[in-house]
């Protein structure tokens, strides 16, 4: 339908954008690009550069290993994603080009404070937005959950901590993608058990407390109830089960959710381990 709308109005910069966003939808990076590109080419849009410069992004995270020098084909590709949010943030103070800016941040230079107060300055500008631009907001609660990923990286533990619990409370917890609640409960509250057993606590507004592996196998619950087919949330479950010593159930779930994927390295990596470490208290 877009397609056509194009070749009946080539100059209609509407449905070049919304070429992109289908083939966005559906992954096609280099048909989005190509498409938001001839978009541009009809006049100068912050929205349309923001996407550009997303798709490009995108691609340069594919290409980067965790922890090696990032390699020329994903510097280039920095560079032009670079180019395109550059301009989307210089015409105006678009909340959604300035959150892609801080993850080209994370992504070029590493975790470090500075991209986290580039991810703040996004909710600033969320808060600036005038009635008339709401659509222009990036969630909050994604950008949360990016400063938590961050402080997880720098080993600000509970600064990551409650920056999670900001991105769960800024909708709801019935409105909470699975995602940000398995982030909580692994990179926010599992670490802080690891660092300070028992000691480590979340303390609710009405004063009640709660300890850090309960509020991780609260978050890891959620999470199953908004995805309950996923294997990675079933993964990271076990592994909470592991930290609470109960070994024989932890392998069961591992044995089950293999039988949803098979040949899954992890989980057959989990099962040879927690298998030896059963036999061996035997």
């Amino acid at each position: 339908m877009f397609h056509r709308a194009i070749d009946m109005h080539p100059h209609y910069q509407v449905a070049f954008h919304n070429v992109g966003i289908v083939h966005r939808k559906l992954g096609e990076a280099d048909d989005a690009i190509k498409a938001f590109k001839d978009a541009l080419e009809l006049g100068s849009n912050s929205r349309i550069a923001a996407l550009l410069g997303d798709e490009y992004l995108g691609k340069a995270e594919s290409q980067v290993v965790h922890g090696a020098v990032l390699s020329q084909p994903a510097q280039e590709l920095l560079a032009e994603s670079l180019r395109y949010l550059e301009n989307a943030t210089t015409q105006c103070h678009l909340p959604y080009a300035e959150f892609q800016m801080a993850r080209l941040r994370l992504v070029r230079d590493g975790p470090n404070e500075s991209v986290v107060s580039a991810f703040k300055d996004v909710l600033a500008s969320n808060d600036r937005l005038t009635v008339g631009h709401l659509d222009d907001r990036m969630p909050d609660d994604q950008v949360y959950g990016e400063i938590g990923i961050v402080l997880n990286k720098l080993g600000e533990h509970v600064r990551s901590a409650e920056a999670f619990e900001l991105a769960v409370a800024y909708k709801g917890p019935e409105h909470v993608n699975a995602g940000i609640y398995t982030n909580a409960a692994v990179l926010g509250w599992l670490p802080l058990h690891d660092l300070h057993g028992e000691h480590a606590k979340y303390t609710h507004p009405d004063g009640r407390t709660e300890s850090a592996l309960d509020r991780a196998n609260f978050f890891l619950n959620e999470a199953k109830r908004a995805s309950p087919d996923n294997p990675l949330i079933d993964i990271n479950i076990g592994w909470l089960l592991e930290t609470k010593g109960l070994y024989s159930e932890a392998l069961d779930l591992y044995k089950r959710t293999l039988l949803r994927v098979p040949g899954q390295p992890v989980l057959q990596q989990n099962i040879l381990r927690v298998t030896e470490m059963l036999s061996n208290e035997e």
